[in-house]
């Protein structure tokens, strides 16, 4: 049996001091980590293409670019994505 307890700041909520704090992690599918994997590794692709495009080192250079990140995920080969940089901003 699971017990789920929520404590509260007002003090209304006695704790066990003998008891281990828990947190609730979620696992997800190979698909999904996968999914998750590839977005990442474009982002920050992208982010890195963007600081050369711009000749920048700095963050306060690109916070203005909006970029459709899931239309670049559509896209599988790198001259692709680099293209659709160039054309879209």
């Amino acid at each position: 049996m699971h017990h789920v307890n929520f404590s509260n700041n007002d003090g209304d909520h006695k704790v066990n001091p003998d008891r281990k704090k828990r947190y609730l992690t979620a696992k997800y599918g190979q698909h999904q980590m996968n999914l998750i994997k590839k977005r990442l590794k474009v982002e920050m692709w992208m982010y890195e293409q963007l600081q050369f495009l711009f000749d920048s080192d700095e963050d306060e250079d690109l916070t203005n670019i909006d970029i459709d990140l899931d239309e670049v995920l559509d896209l599988d080969e790198i001259k692709e994505r680099k293209q659709w940089l160039r054309l879209n901003n």
